[in-house]
């Protein structure tokens, strides 16, 4: 009797071990899981390697198969492990046409990695974005002035840009592809591994801002005591577009995201945008030799500097970003050598 229930107690503890076993093994790995994500858009490899860590990768919101209309989240989570558990989401997100150079929500675009292969996109460690080709707008309804993106947030925890960028552009490869768009996106592979990571930020040179050559700021632009030249960041000169974050020195950080782009979708977008919504100021500027996108986007605290200053007589704001957005706008076109230019 002994024997049997010694047998009956080893038979018991093996099961509850293997038991145990097995759901450690279905909350922190992917045994068994799906292959493919957001209706087959997304690879289980690629989504593992946007969220960073251990446990099961889920999907807990998919998209209609039958529709070109993308929201889709998938989220990795785990049980008894110290891991990070990160979630995002990728949707098919109409926006206005500078709203990634100029909002609030796209804040450290300085530190962007952007394509400079296939279609405009950019990523930094938690969100990216890519701009629907204007080949394919017609094909997509949207509300007046609205641009088709295709956009990706990372809630929890941060993954390498290039990974979120991926994720970006096999989804929006999905919504070219439900809506019959005339042209497709290029290889994601290319278009990632020609997404290089920002320079690193430097002490800006008054003669040389933002790295152009011959660039300088407008001296109503810098306030004496108050917000003065500090350092800069800005993303490879490359890509689609480029961008440089202006870090001042001043009271609470005053800062300035300047945006260049001579991409025809990126000036077209931004050509069909309402001018009441307009979140900075830009300046499309049209040369012999093509268009060319420019535009300012600056912090609180760098306006507050302005309306602390207004009581001195100095220029009023809206006349000092028009100048530096001239002042650019010009400098690219020479350093391009364009001719004819007129906005």
């Amino acid at each position: 009797m002994k024997r049997r229930a010694l047998t009956y107690s080893l038979i018991s503890a093996t099961a509850c071990l293997l038991l145990v076993a097995g759901l450690l093994t279905w909350w922190n790995t992917n045994f068994l899981g799906p292959d493919t994500f957001c209706d087959g858009a997304l690879a289980r490899s690629d989504v593992e390697a946007a969220l960073e860590g251990k446990g099961r990768v889920t999907e807990s919101a998919s998209p209609d198969p039958s529709s070109y209309a993308l929201r889709c989240e998938v989220a990795r989570s785990s049980r008894f492990i110290d891991s990070p558990q990160p979630e995002f989401k990728v949707a098919f997100d109409p926006l206005s046409g500078a709203a990634v150079f100029q909002s609030r929500v796209w804040q450290s675009r300085g530190g962007m990695s952007l394509a400079r292969e296939g279609l405009p996109a950019g990523a930094t460690d938690r969100r990216a974005w890519l701009l629907l080709p204007s080949s394919c707008w017609k094909k997509i309804p949207a509300r007046s002035a609205a641009i088709p993106f295709v956009t990706t947030e990372l809630k929890e925890g941060s993954a390498r840009p290039q990974a979120l960028l991926r994720i970006t552009q096999l989804a929006a490869q999905r919504v070219m592809e439900r809506a019959g768009c005339p042209e497709t996106p290029a290889s994601p592979e290319a278009a990632v591994d020609a997404a290089p990571a920002p320079e690193k930020k430097k002490e800006t040179d008054p003669q040389r801002v933002c790295g152009i050559p011959g660039f300088t700021l407008p001296k109503e632009v810098l306030l004496p005591g108050s917000v003065e030249l500090g350092t800069e960041r800005t993303t490879s000169a490359k890509g689609k577009a480029r961008l440089c974050e202006l870090h001042l020195r001043g009271k609470n950080h005053p800062g300035v995201t300047l945006s260049i782009s001579d991409n025809k979708d990126v000036v077209a977008a931004v050509q069909k945008e309402d001018p009441a919504i307009t979140l900075g100021e830009t300046e499309i500027l049209t040369c012999s030799d093509g268009e060319l996108y420019v535009g300012l986007w600056a912090n609180d605290s760098y306006k507050d500097a302005f309306l602390d200053n207004a009581a001195k007589g100095r220029s009023p704001r809206s006349d000092v970003f028009d100048d530096l957005v001239t002042t650019l706008a010009t400098s690219q076109a020479e350093a391009r050598g364009w001719q004819g230019c007129g906005s």
